[in-house]
């Protein structure tokens, strides 16, 4: 009779040491998972900056080709009332 509930009893104990393991390993991928989560809108918040910059420095390029295109304009205009 004590063979068995010996038996029972470490059985038990592997089980329940199986549980806990498991649950840790759930614990720590939950933990990561939510480290993850927390570090995303960190990340939007750097990539749509970096967006951003680069969007500026487009605008701004085009501002250039824009006030190039109409100094050229006037430019061939003045040589045609000159010229």
């Amino acid at each position: 009779m004590n063979d068995r509930r010996d038996r029972v009893l470490e059985s038990r104990r592997r089980l329940e040491a199986e549980i806990r393991a498991r649950l840790r390993d759930i614990v720590t991928s939950a933990e990561r998972a939510l480290e993850r989560a927390r570090a995303l809108p960190a990340a939007g918040v750097e990539t749509t900056a970096a967006a951003r910059t680069y969007l500026d420095s487009l605008e701004q390029r085009v501002a250039a080709l824009r006030i190039e295109e109409k100094l050229g304009r006037d430019a061939r205009f003045a040589d045609r009332i000159i010229g």
